[in-house]
């Protein structure tokens, strides 16, 4: 399908995009579930480029001017960053916030039994996927940029492939253990709801880095909430 932007014309194609997105992560993902430690890393690390890999080629081949020149501003404009802010920045605040996040991480991991790891592995794909439909439905904070020109609002064909999508990892959560799976939806629904409203009051709507932000929020609020049930049960 082919869309019209301010952007631009590109080849619009969610469907493949997040076929192919989890194609070639879980490629890597699930031989590293069975190899040993030291082997198993590389595979990771893998399967985490792979949906940046399969987003630089989607926009290479997407045909569009504007979108190739978005991603080198994204990818050589550091020139242009006033770099003496993003020190102060830094240090006065995403430095304290990084820090706070990996220890409430890495303590919930540490805690986390089987059961709550499973809960855990599962919500990757629903975070992604309200990631996703969030992207979809939310207005967009900016007038430009890679994340307009490659959602639509108005495309029903991309909702209904994140949907599925978002309905089958949850029902694995719950599979995996009903209690810390119902409780660990709660707390990715309370974190979504979080997410919009910080978006629209906040920024006037969302951005891709939003978007990144609601993943890392939502995948935490998991992990904490399943190991929390898990130490009451």
């Amino acid at each position: 399908m082919m869309k019209s932007t301010q952007t631009g014309k590109y080849r619009y194609r969610p469907v493949l995009f997040f076929v192919l997105t989890y194609l070639f992560t879980w490629m890597f993902w699930i031989p590293a579930a069975f190899v040993p430690e030291e082997a198993g890393a590389p595979l990771m690390a893998l399967g985490l480029i792979a949906p940046a890999a399969v987003s630089t080629v989607f926009v290479l081949r997407s045909g569009s001017k504007a979108l190739k020149q978005d991603l080198k501003n994204k990818l050589v404009g550091f020139y242009k960053v006033k770099w003496a802010n993003v020190f102060l920045a830094a240090g006065a605040f995403a430095v304290i916030s990084c820090g706070i996040y990996l220890i409430l991480y890495l303590g919930g991991a540490s805690e986390a039994g089987l059961l709550e790891m499973r809960v855990f592995c599962a919500s990757f794909g629903l975070t992604r996927a309200l990631s996703a439909a969030a992207a979809l439905t939310i207005p967009k904070a900016r007038t430009g940029g890679m994340l307009r020109a490659e959602t639509d609002a108005s495309d029903k064909k991309a909702l209904y492939a994140v949907l599925p999508e978002g309905l089958l990892f949850a029902a694995l959560m719950l599979l995996a253990d009903p209690a810390r799976g119902g409780a660990a939806l709660g707390a990715a629904a309370a974190a979504f709801c979080f997410y919009r409203r910080t978006a629209l009051r906040t920024f006037g709507g969302t951005t891709g880095d939003l978007a990144g932000w609601f993943v890392q929020l939502a995948e935490l609020a998991v992990l904490l909430t399943a190991v929390c049930c898990g130490l009451l049960l």
